[in-house]
């Protein structure tokens, strides 16, 4: 008997009081399409508060805590899922945090401490991840990794210097890393989301928001799982010779500036 794909998401928990994020969008159109998933997030609880959500729909959902700021604990993390389900197919970095953190900032307000942690996270982190699953997908010849980049790699924005920086470094990594591992059959690429509908921008001032919505040709903003539904694309048969590519899903922002 075959084994269904496996897909790792990482920053996919559902915290409690607030609406689910981009990460469990992404679990969702990836166990969606056949894939057994393993939910990761910081602390096991929202973990397994997605994982719970998914296997009350029907799906194959596991959750496990992972700090992706830990470069040992992201390999002992992916040594052992790959070790106890026998492959690891996908992975979508969606762990960050949210340009929002610390109230949109000019850069020389934010602490050096504030910054750093930025970086560990949102950059550091998906790099500590890939790094551990690597060797996996290699062993096995096949793989897809995707990182979330953001809009604010190609338009940066005031007040989300360090955010916008790490989001760009991340579309700079998927298309250098996608050199060499395109060779051992596994892809890499980046989906650039602009504004989304989730607990960040549910907690955004009005203007802020109509700001956003005048830069998109929509005119409107996006539900998590457009974003996610490109993340499983991605991760699919169907993107079998894309690797290396960034792709916007931001509603044609770029049209509407």
């Amino acid at each position: 008997m075959v084994s269904k794909p496996l897909a790792v998401v990482t920053g996919a928990g559902w915290w409690e009081s607030n609406s689910p994020g981009l990460g469990w969008a992404i679990a969702l159109e990836l166990a969606d399409a056949g894939h057994e998933v393993v939910v990761l997030d910081k602390e096991l609880a929202p973990a397994e508060k997605s994982a719970a959500d998914l296997r009350q729909k029907g799906f194959a959902a596991h959750a496990m805590a992972l700090d992706v700021t830990q470069a040992a604990g992201a390999k002992a993390v992916i040594d052992e899922i790959a070790a106890k389900f026998g492959r690891l197919d996908a992975l979508a970095n969606a762990a960050a945090l949210t340009m929002h953190r610390w109230g949109l900032k000019p850069f020389h307000e934010i602490t050096p401490e504030q910054c750093d942690l930025e970086i560990d996270i949102t950059l550091r982190g998906a790099l500590n991840v890939t790094r551990a699953a690597l060797p996996h997908m290699y062993k096995a010849g096949r793989g897809s990794v995707v990182f979330v980049g953001s809009v604010l790699a190609f338009d940066p924005a005031p007040k989300q210097v360090v955010y916008g920086l790490c989001k760009a470094a991340l579309v700079s990594v998927a298309s250098s890393l996608a050199g060499e591992a395109g060779p051992h059959g596994v892809r890499v690429n980046c989906v650039c989301p602009g504004i989304m509908k989730t607990r960040v921008t549910d907690k955004l001032p009005p203007n802020y928001m109509e700001v956003f919505l005048k830069r998109t040709a929509l005119g409107r903003i996006s539900d998590p799982r457009e974003v996610g539904r490109v993340v499983r694309f991605l991760c699919s048969e169907q993107a079998s010779y894309v690797n290396g590519v960034s792709i916007r899903v931001d509603g044609g922002q770029t049209g509407a500036m």
